[in-house]
């Protein structure tokens, strides 16, 4: 679900459009995504420190 929220919220515009570019399905995207979010929240919960956007963008 969270996946899912960030998609329609457009939480990771780069990573999306790179996505939607590669002409991969909406699923894949929203694979990419949780993952995505799976490695920010490991990390935050790893090294104890608040979530910061500017450090987690899609380049």
């Amino acid at each position: 679900m969270p996946a899912l929220v960030a998609y329609r919220m457009n939480a990771f515009p780069q990573l999306v459009s790179n996505l939607e570019a590669a002409k991969k399905p909406k699923m894949i995207i929203i694979v990419a995504l949780m993952r995505k979010l799976a490695k920010i929240a490991f990390y935050i919960h790893k090294t104890k420190k608040p979530f910061d956007k500017a450090r987690h963008q899609t380049v």
